[in-house]
């Protein structure tokens, strides 16, 4: 018969093995996040929101993207690739965000030597799903 082990003896046990640990906090839960929208202009206000959305751009523009989004996350990995017709890519960025609601993510792009008139996009992904596939135009005037 194997000996019993007193109720006292095993709740010492239990708190000498939990002694010394520390507990970490659960993450963030990640909650419905997603993306609303997409807006183009010619620039951001203070709250970093597009100030009027505009799809037509002149050669010296600054061409700005603002991803709207909704929800909670950790973190969040977002890209804008800015590509032109043929679909090779003009430039590329990264911001890592952690929302915890509404927000707004603002990319930008200029180029010093103007714009080529042409037909361009800004593709948009959120932890390497995309997002957006903005089409703009570069114009003369």
């Amino acid at each position: 018969m194997a000996p019993r082990l007193s109720p006292l003896l095993v709740l010492a046990a239990v708190a000498l093995a939990a002694c010394g640990k520390e507990e970490t906090p659960p993450p963030k839960p990640t909650i419905g996040f997603r993306v609303q929208s997409v807006d183009l202009g010619k620039s951001v206000g203070a709250n970093k929101r597009v100030v009027k959305p505009a799809a037509a751009f002149t050669p010296k523009d600054t061409v700005f993207a603002v991803v709207n989004s909704i929800g909670v996350s950790q973190r969040v990995t977002m890209v804008a690739s800015w590509k032109d017709a043929k679909g090779a890519t003009l430039a590329e960025y990264t911001q890592v965000v952690a929302p915890s609601g509404p927000a707004a993510t603002e990319f930008h792009v200029v180029n010093a030597k103007g714009w080529t008139v042409g037909k361009y996009a800004v593709v948009l992904t959120a932890n390497g799903t995309q997002v957006a596939n903005k089409p703009y135009e570069v114009t003369k005037k």
